[in-house]
């Protein structure tokens, strides 16, 4: 492949689109986004029908093709229901989302679809293995007329919360960092040895120029953050050029986001050499783009979010005064819904199992609303596996690559307990243990139904024991050590696990029953109820034997029997009658010695039988083949 090639240039899409009006807006000194003009305020784009600003890369899509005096944008099913339409000529931009989850309908186990008691077919909400990308395309306001050919109203700004400069001044007072004043015209920037803005001189800087510096500078210091509390335990501190190039591009987006939201007058324009590497890798991977525009998105509600005030963002997710601790459970919980209540149990966190047919409450899931479709059998089990909620936090499981989302949510990690941790204050603690299940218990010193002693030694496997375990009990065995095996389909205690712990599935040893009747006999009558006439036990040695029948001449009935897979099989055919069957042992599984000796004496017989002469083989005929599935022939 060639290197100088870019990676996606025969498949042109919104990235290499996106990536070129980028690139071309480098380049472009008329471009209001990096050349804006003297009095003009920034606003973000928005919709017009819910009023919501776009977020992520749609608001860098949105802000390319912005001029600064027209905010609004609508979809043309929007434009639409408001009676108006394209004007000609219009281009529409094309923005994009991703969709996590899809409809998929119940199926029974044997293919069938599932219906309800209304005889409706049941679906369920399930998560996609790959998010996929949805396009739609809007158009700006200004672009639509209504049936008379008049366009839509001047774009009236409403009041904002406050003036844009005194925002400004709160975010950065509530944010607690420290200013130094450099020269005059000097680069502004974040110094992370001091901690501290770099500014410079407030009183020769227009206020509108110095609150935008000083809100890239707080971008910047939340960026440095971020990477460091994500690089923290790790020794190689080297970041590749292609990171280096999302944060540098990171910092610009979420930058000028801000300054849309406070109504700031802000260039995100680089300077040439950073411009120059922008270009470089964009147009090799626009995918990084992207990357920087849904992480400018989270800077920049972290930085706008300051303004509420220190105490309200560093804590804010926690609450001062006391609120009633979730019920939570390690393991799944089934629940008994009727159709009526289906949709109420799906807004408290109940989800459809679709290996049980059966509503169920994930672990981590709160309970408390849910406690009405718990059946009885079910709450002495959830009553023994609830999680403790003493003292000040609550480990939970957090997947490497989601620990960014985890920090946002307010978790950190703790080295004491080597794990993931939540503040039991936490606001939305039911969403995040939702979201991140409960740790399991590393050293219980009481499972269900077992009680330990101290001092006591542990009974430990010398081999593999086969346990019986139910479904609903799967998490709970596993915790205690057992394991699945995949190729025997059950769940086995390995070699050295504590059967003590898994005593509960451990099945009753039964004294095995004695054969009551040996294959070579079974076989036997099998042929003689189909008047086949035996000179002396059958061979079971998978060849094809011809023997006479009692209502026939010659050798006209054949018979085919071996001993290999778990059970002994075989065929027999009456040629006469052209009748066919095939046989299986029905008596109990033979052990391996049993098997062994009727091989053995199989083949004694087959070598102490005389040999046949020439004049005594009977005429050809067509034979049916051994049954293969059944494991005949050679």
């Amino acid at each position: 492949m060639d290197k100088d090639k870019p990676m996606d240039q025969d498949r042109p899409g919104p990235r290499r689109q996106t990536a070129d009006n980028f690139i071309a807006a480098l380049n472009n000194t008329a471009s209001p986004l990096f050349y804006p003009q003297r009095g003009m305020a920034a606003r973000p784009p928005q919709n017009h029908v819910s009023g919501k600003p776009y977020a992520g890369i749609n608001r860098l899509i949105l802000s390319l093709a912005d001029d600064g005096h027209e905010p609004r944008w609508l979809t043309k099913n929007q434009a639409s229901a408001q009676g108006y339409t394209p004007r000609e000529g219009a281009k529409p931009r094309e923005l994009v989302f991703w969709q996590h989850e899809k409809q998929e309908p119940v199926l029974e186990p044997d293919g069938q679809q599932w219906l309800d008691e209304h005889g409706q077919p049941l679906t369920q909400t399930v998560k996609r293995e790959r998010p996929l990308l949805c396009r739609y395309e809007v158009y700006k306001a200004r672009d639509l007329v209504d049936a008379e050919g008049q366009p839509m109203p001047i774009y009236q700004a409403p009041a904002q919360k406050g003036e844009p400069l005194d925002r400004a001044t709160d975010i950065l007072a509530n944010s607690g960092v420290a200013i130094k004043t450099g020269n005059p015209g000097g680069p502004a920037a974040y110094d992370p040895r001091t901690d501290t803005l770099n500014l410079p001189p407030r009183e020769l800087t227009p206020e509108n120029d110095y609150m935008a510096l000083a809100m890239k500078c707080l971008v910047e210091r939340d960026i440095s953050r971020a990477t460091k509390a994500g690089k923290a335990g790790q020794e190689d501190r080297n970041i590749s050029g292609e990171r280096q190039v999302v944060e540098s591009l990171e910092g610009a987006i979420a930058s000028m986001m801000v300054a849309q939201d406070l109504g700031l007058r802000y260039s995100p324009r680089p300077d040439a050499f950073t411009a120059m590497t922008w270009k470089r890798h964009l147009e090799r991977n626009p995918d990084l783009l992207f990357q920087a525009a849904a992480r400018a998105e989270k800077v920049r509600a972290r930085v706008v979010a300051l303004e509420l005030g220190p105490e309200k963002t560093k804590d804010s997710r926690v609450e001062a005064g006391p609120k009633p601790l979730p019920e939570l459970c390690r393991e799944r919980v089934y629940l008994d819904v009727p159709w009526d209540d289906k949709q109420a149990a799906k807004n408290f966190g109940a989800t459809w199992d679709n290996r049980v047919l059966s509503w169920c409450a994930r672990p981590g899931v709160d309970l408390t609303p849910l406690k009405n479709w718990i059946p009885e059998e079910e709450r002495q089990r959830v009553q023994t596996s609830l999680v403790s909620l003493e003292g000040e936090h609550l480990a939970v499981v957090v997947p490497y690559k989601d620990r960014d989302e985890a920090r946002d949510m307010g978790l950190y990690w703790q080295d004491q307990e080597k794990s993931w941790v939540v503040n039991l204050k936490h606001s939305q603690l039911a969403e995040v243990t939702k979201r991140f299940r409960p740790a399991p218990e590393r050293a219980p010193d009481q499972e269900e139904g077992i009680e330990r002693n101290e001092g006591a030694e542990p009974e430990l496997a010398l081999e593999a024991v086969v346990l019986e375990v139910p479904f609903r009990e799967k998490d709970q065995a596993k915790a205690a050590g057992a394991k699945f095996d995949l190729d025997s389909k059950r769940w086995l205690a390995p070699v050295g696990s504590d059967l003590g712990r898994l005593a509960k599935w451990i099945p009753e040893k039964e004294p095995t029953p004695e054969l009551t009747l040996a294959a070579t006999d079974e076989f036997a009558q099998v042929l003689k109820e189909n008047r086949f006439v035996l000179e002396g036990p059958p061979l079971l040695d998978g060849r094809i034997h011809r023997v006479p029948v009692t209502d026939g001449q010659g050798q006209e009935g054949a018979y085919c029997a071996s001993l290999l897979g778990t059970r002994p099989n075989g065929w027999l055919k009456n040629h006469r009658s052209g009748e066919f069957k095939s046989w299986l042992y029905t008596a109990q599984v033979m052990s391996p010695e049993a098997k062994e000796g009727l091989k053995k004496e199989a083949e004694a017989r087959k070598w102490s039988r005389p040999p046949k002469s020439r004049g005594d083989k009977a005429p050809k005929r067509e034979e049916p083949a051994p049954v293969q599935s059944a494991g005949m022939g050679r």
